[in-house]
C-alpha cells in the first residue's frame, strides 16, 4: 500500500499550471558582439533575426538574414529554476537537400536560453575564437 501512495504523491498536481513547451518568434531587441577586447553594440540588422525552441521535441532553430536553420538540441535545466531552459546544438540550413543554400549558410553552434514564465531569452551564436554575438529579447510562448 505504501508504494502505491508514494507513486500517487509523485504525480499529484502541484497547483501550478504547466509550463509552455514552445518559445517561438523570439525576436531580439538588443545585441552585443563580444571579442577578447570587449563587447560592442550590435543592434543593426536585428529585424532579420529570429530564434525558436521546442522543448517537447528537443529542437532549436534560427532564421538569420537569408536562411533558416534547425537542429536537435541538448536541454539543460537547473533544479531550482526548471522554467529556465538552456538549449544548445549544431543547427543546419532548413532548406531541402536539393535546394541551393546561400553563401555563408554552413552549420553553426547555437546556445539559446529561454525563461518559460516570462518569454525573455538570450541567444549566443556566431561563436569563434575571435568572439561571439549575444542577442537579447522576448519570445511568444505556447503550450505546443
Amino acid at each position: 500500500m505504501l508504494p502505491l501512495l508514494l507513486a500517487l504523491l509523485a504525480v499529484a498536481p502541484t497547483g501550478q499550471p504547466p509550463l509552455p513547451q514552445r518559445a517561438s518568434l523570439c525576436r531580439p531587441t538588443s545585441a552585443q558582439r563580444c571579442s577578447p577586447e570587449g563587447c560592442q553594440d550590435a543592434g543593426e540588422g536585428l529585424h532579420a533575426e529570429q530564434f525558436e525552441l521546442d522543448v517537447a521535441a528537443g529542437t532549436l532553430g534560427a532564421c538569420l538574414y537569408t536562411d533558416c536553420y534547425t537542429g536537435p538540441a541538448r536541454l539543460v535545466r537547473e533544479q531550482a529554476t526548471p522554467w529556465v531552459v538552456t538549449a544548445f546544438g549544431l543547427i543546419r540550413s532548413a532548406r531541402p537537400a536539393e535546394g541551393v543554400t546561400p553563401p555563408g549558410s554552413a552549420p553553426f553552434p547555437l546556445l539559446l536560453t529561454v525563461d518559460l514564465r516570462t518569454g525573455r531569452f538570450s541567444a549566443t551564436w556566431s561563436i569563434s575564437p575571435a568572439g561571439q554575438q549575444v542577442d537579447f529579447g522576448a519570445c511568444q510562448l505556447r503550450a505546443r
